[in-house]
Order: structure tokens, then sequence, then C-alpha cells
């Protein structure tokens, strides 16, 4: 798992009569949420998964118009394949999925459209960090807040582009980790064994316990989350 930190920003603006002269933003407070990356693999040459782990970024809604090199905050129900797309094609920087922390309310469907989503992610490389995180009381605060907030890239001319920037709060996504890298002469080790029966072995019938690697999940720590 990786620190993920938000940092909650109010900026400070000094203006003079049409003059803007300027804004001195200052840390508010700092949060920490333990984050899952979507995994990484290549298989037969071919790369898989999500290929870069470093943000630091200004989180934004799913929903704004600009989201170039910013931190996309999404929640998994509205999360669909065609919608990463589109948030990747419409530049993001990262996207950090929302997790609900209660599965007693999310139906069987629901379960397997996120398990579909999963697979198709991972069919193919993507090129921002994505993460994710369980969505408490503080992630819930802050996704309420970045899309609610009338952003400046919604404004309706820059004059008051510049006011919404100077007189809102924003949120820093940061990562405590550095840029992923691949891991060489990775060991799984197998475990294999038999116990013979009493008379010929050819004629004995058999009994096979078996078991396999259940890790194949868009983050596999999160493994039993998914397939609740």
């Amino acid at each position: 798992p990786t620190t993920m930190f938000g940092f909650e920003d109010y900026p400070e603006l000094f203006l003079l009569p049409a003059i803007l002269l300027s804004c001195v933003g200052r840390t508010n407070g700092v949060h920490e949420f333990q984050a899952f990356r979507m995994q990484q693999f290549d298989l037969h040459g071919s790369p898989h998964g999500c290929r870069s782990s470093y943000i630091n970024m200004e989180a934004r809604p799913s929903t704004a118009r600009m989201l170039g090199r910013r931190c996309v905050m999404i929640r998994l129900a509205e999360l669909t394949i065609d919608k990463f797309r589109e948030l990747s094609i419409s530049g993001a920087g990262a996207v950090v999925v929302l997790l609900p922390t209660d599965m007693s309310d999310v139906s069987q469907e629901m379960i397997q459209s996120w398990i579909e989503l999963e697979h198709g992610l991972l069919e193919e490389p993507v090129n921002i960090p994505v993460y994710f995180i369980y969505e408490d009381s503080y992630a819930t605060r802050v996704y309420d807040d970045i899309s609610s907030a009338t952003t400046a890239d919604q404004a309706s001319s820059a004059a008051a582009a510049l006011l919404d920037i100077f007189s809102t709060y924003g949120y820093q996504i940061a990562t405590s980790n550095s840029e992923s890298k691949a891991l060489k002469d990775v060991v799984f080790p197998n475990i294999q064994g038999k116990l013979a029966g009493q008379g010929v072995e050819e004629q004995l019938p058999t009994i096979a316990i078996v078991a396999h690697y259940d890790s194949y999940g868009i983050a596999p720590v999160l493994i039993s989350f998914l397939l609740l």
C-alpha cells in the first residue's frame, strides 16, 4: 500500500483597485490515505496495467471541463471503461478511485460490472497513475467539495475565473512513493507432493488436492473486496 496525502489549500488574495498583486497559498491541513496502486505487468512482451505511480496534482472531479495535469477523483460506481478512456483522452494526470467501505447494499450485478471493468483496464497499458482508496469521511468531504465548488475552468469569464481561483480552496493530492520499477528475478514457489496408498499404484484411485494463485486483480491486495 502507498501513503497518499491530501493537502487542503486556502489561498490568500491581495488586491489593489483593478490590479491583482499576488496570491500566496498556505497549507491548512494534511490527511493521509492508505492507497492501493493499480498493478502492472508484462505478459509475453506486452505491457499491461498502470505504468506510472507518482502523483502531485490538484484534485478535480470527473465532471470538470479542464482535466489536464489534474488528479481526478471518482467513485467506483461512476467509473466505466469508456469513462476511463474519456478521462485519459482529456489529459487527466492521474485517477483516484473511491471504493465503498460497506458492500452490504451492493448488488451482485454491480459487483460483476466492476469485475468486468477490472479486466478491461488490465487488458492494455495505462500511462497515468491509478490508485484506489476506501472512501472515509475525509475522502467524502474532499469529493463533495471539489464536486460542488465553482471551478475556474467553468467560470463565465477570465475575470470570474481569476476571482474563483483566489477566493476558493482546493486540494492537492500527492503520493509518498517514487516512480515504480520493474521487479527482476521474481520467484514464485510451488509445492508438489504425493501420498501413495496401499496396493498397486496404477490401480488405485487418485485424489488430487490443488490450489492456485488467486491474485489476478486490478490491485491484488483488494482482490477479496472485489470478489465478495
